[in-house]
C-alpha cells in the first residue's frame, strides 16, 4: 500500500506518462493506428471489436496486424463483402484469434459494422462525434460554446451510438478514451472515458489500491479509487500500464515510473534482475 500522500498520485502519474503521449494516433504494444484518417478510425473500431473478449492483447494485435497486412481492413474493400475476403478473414481468425468465442461471429461483426457506418455515418465514427457535439472540426470546449451539462449529455449520446456497433458494448468507453487521449475528440469529458482494462488494473494492483480478488470486486474498488485519487481519469493510468508496467522491466520501471518506490513489483522483481530493493 502506498505510504505517500495519495493526493499526489494523479500528478505523479501524469508527470511520468506525458512523454508517452501520441497526439493523432493510438500506440499499442506493437501496432500504431493513425486516428486522424477515416481508415485509421475504422481500424480502431475493428481493434475494439477484437479486444472485446477474454484474450491476450498480444494475440489481438497479431490478428489485427495480419488482417491489415493482407489488406482485409481496407474500408472500401470490407464494404464489398467479397466471399474470398470473408473466407480469408475467417481463416486468419481461426488460426490466430485464440478466444473461447464464435470466431465467425467476430468476422460477421466486422462486416456488419462497416455496413452500418457507411449507411448511417458516412463510414466514419468522426461523424458520430461531430453530430453529438455539434461541431464540424476538432474545436475546443470554448469554441463549441457548450455547457458542462450539454457536454455530458453529448458524451452519453456518443457512447450510446458507439454501442450500436456490433460486439463493442463497454469498449465504447475505451474508444472514447483512445480518441480523447489522441486529442482527436477533445470535447469528450473524462467521465465518459473511464474504462477498467488490464493496464489500469495492473497499476492499481501494484500500488495496492485494489484487491487481487474477483473482477466484480475489483471494479467496485476501482471506480471509487479512480474517482477519489485520479479525478475520474484513467488516461494516465492506461499509459503507465501500457508503456511501462506491461514491459515487466524493473530497470525501465525505476527509470520511468514515479510510483516505482511504492510499487509491489519492486519487491518481487529485484532478485531475478539484480536490482537492490
Amino acid at each position: 500500500m502506498l505510504d505517500q500522500p495519495q493526493k499526489n498520485l494523479a500528478r505523479l502519474v501524469w508527470m511520468c506518462t506525458e512523454a508517452y503521449a501520441t497526439p493523432g494516433s493510438y500506440t499499442g504494444m506493437n501496432i500504431t493506428i493513425d486516428l486522424t484518417s477515416q481508415q485509421g478510425r475504422w481500424e480502431l473500431v475493428v481493434l475494439a471489436l477484437l479486444l472485446a473478449a477474454r484474450i491476450s492483447e498480444s494475440v489481438v494485435e497479431r490478428t489485427f496486424h495480419l488482417l491489415r497486412e493482407s489488406g482485409l481492413l481496407e474500408f472500401e474493400r470490407v464494404l464489398k463483402q467479397r466471399l474470398a475476403d470473408v473466407a480469408q478473414t475467417q481463416d486468419i481468425l481461426q488460426a490466430e484469434y485464440r478466444a473461447l468465442i464464435n470466431r465467425n461471429r467476430k468476422v460477421m461483426a466486422i462486416y456488419a459494422n462497416a455496413k452500418w457506418l457507411a449507411e448511417h455515418h458516412q463510414g466514419d465514427i468522426q461523424h458520430i462525434y461531430e453530430s453529438c457535439f455539434k461541431v464540424t472540426s476538432q474545436a475546443g470546449e470554448e469554441a463549441a460554446g457548450m455547457t458542462k451539462a450539454e457536454i455530458a449529455a453529448a458524451a452519453g449520446e456518443l457512447t450510446q451510438r458507439l454501442r450500436q456497433l456490433h460486439q463493442i458494448d463497454s469498449r465504447a468507453r475505451w474508444m472514447c478514451r483512445v480518441m480523447r487521449e489522441a486529442e482527436v475528440w477533445p470535447l469528450v469529458p473524462v467521465q465518459a472515458t473511464v474504462y477498467f482494462d488490464r493496464h489500469v488494473r495492473c497499476v492499481l494492483q501494484r500500488q495496492g489500491l485494489i484487491t487481487t480478488g474477483q473482477l466484480q470486486d475489483q471494479l467496485q474498488d476501482a471506480e471509487e479509487v479512480i474517482e477519489r485519487l485520479f479525478d475520474g481519469d484513467t488516461i494516465g493510468l492506461s499509459r503507465l500500464g501500457r508503456f511501462v508496467c506491461q514491459k515487466h522491466d524493473p530497470l525501465l520501471c525505476e527509470d520511468k515510473c514515479g510510483l516505482y518506490e511504492y510499487c509491489s513489483y519492486r519487491q518481487t522483481a529485484p532478485e531475478q534482475n539484480g536490482l537492490a530493493p
